[in-house]
């Protein structure tokens, strides 16, 4: 029987694996990422065409790769964030809970002027989702879920600081 050769290195494969083609997993893998090179791949996160350095690349930069991260756990972000800020408001209790979650048991309706919160938008816009706090964290109120209730940015700078507010819809709300 001729002895295997390693697919990569060249060695003397001596391990019992008879399907194996190569002498180490260091040697797979390498041989792996570099079957990868000379084919062009499009980035998940921006589509650009790149060409890949390990057969498992599907960011074209580091940016697309912490961008993509960002994206896809942005409800987690704010909702840590949320809890952080709510402490240095002056919050005396602060309960961690998930905004998607308030926003489902409301029905996705801002509770301030009673209209459609759009879910697609993000950032600070004036129809952009939003917490606001029944009793404001400056009055006193506690960061917790039964604190809490779902309004659209504007909606919650509007009613500022005050308790118990019901704002009428905003002028022009087919404008977004």
């Amino acid at each position: 029987m001729e002895p295997r050769v390693c697919a990569r290195c060249e060695v003397n494969i001596d391990h019992r694996d008879k399907r194996s083609r190569h002498c180490s997993p260091l040697c797979r893998n390498r041989d792996y990422e570099k079957a990868a090179v000379g084919r062009v791949r499009s980035c998940v996160f921006c589509m650009a065409e790149f060409m890949p350095t390990k057969n498992t690349q599907i960011f074209c930069d580091r940016t697309c790769r912490s961008r993509a991260d960002v994206a896809r756990n942005r409800e987690a972000y704010n909702s840590r964030n949320a809890a952080r800020r709510a402490l240095e408001r002056g919050a005396r209790t602060v309960e961690k809970f998930d905004r998607v979650d308030v926003f489902d048991r409301d029905g996705w309706i801002c509770q301030l002027c009673l209209s459609p919160i759009d879910w697609r938008l993000t950032g600070r816009g004036r129809y952009a989702p939003a917490l606001d706090h029944i009793v404001p964290l400056s009055k006193g109120g506690l960061h917790v879920l039964n604190n809490v209730q779902a309004s659209h940015s504007g909606c919650n700078a509007r009613k500022r600081d005050r308790e118990d507010v019901v704002l009428l819809p905003p002028p022009n709300m087919d404008e977004k």
